[in-house]
């Protein structure tokens, strides 16, 4: 069984290429969604 829930969290741009945007957010936003494969921004997995 999958347990899956909408968790928003807070994250701040702290740096910016041309292609990307690396955010900054706490251990516990990443952690609260099941650890960092399932970090999604606008609905697309993270690097």
């Amino acid at each position: 069984m999958t347990n899956k829930a909408n968790v928003i969290g807070t994250g701040f741009p702290f740096y910016r290429e041309q292609n990307y945007t690396d955010f900054l957010t706490c251990a516990h936003v990443v952690e609260n969604v099941g650890g960092k494969e399932n970090v999604l921004v606008n609905n697309t997995p993270s690097p």
